[in-house]
């Protein structure tokens, strides 16, 4: 849906995790006018904010592909934009993406 979308030069959001480079780089080949946030953060912050228990569940082995824990996120340098969402608020985090994303589309 996300591809037709934006083949018809409508702005989409997509959310999600790919935690391949490889991967990124087929969806930013795919997509019109890609503007990826890697939104990052420590397997600690992130366990601590997970209300719903799965980094227990991962850690304690429970599940054999969680990206942080039993599977590794493969960073590289090619991000339009890159937060630490650790060490940064909600608020600032927000505040930077939307003043980027703002600034991308109106260059494009």
């Amino acid at each position: 849906i996300a591809l037709e979308e934006n083949k018809k030069g409508n702005i989409v959001l997509i959310s999600g995790i790919a935690s391949k480079c490889k991967w990124r780089k087929d969806i930013r080949d795919m997509m019109d006018g890609f503007f990826e946030i890697y939104l990052k953060c420590s397997v600690n912050v992130c366990a601590d904010r997970d209300y719903k228990g799965h980094y227990k569940k991962a850690m304690a082995g429970e599940y054999k592909n969680f990206v942080g824990v039993t599977e590794d996120y493969e960073e590289h340098e090619h991000y339009d934009l890159m937060l630490d969402t650790g060490l940064n608020s909600i608020d600032r985090c927000s505040e930077v993406i939307l003043n980027k994303v703002k600034t991308y589309l109106l260059n494009e």
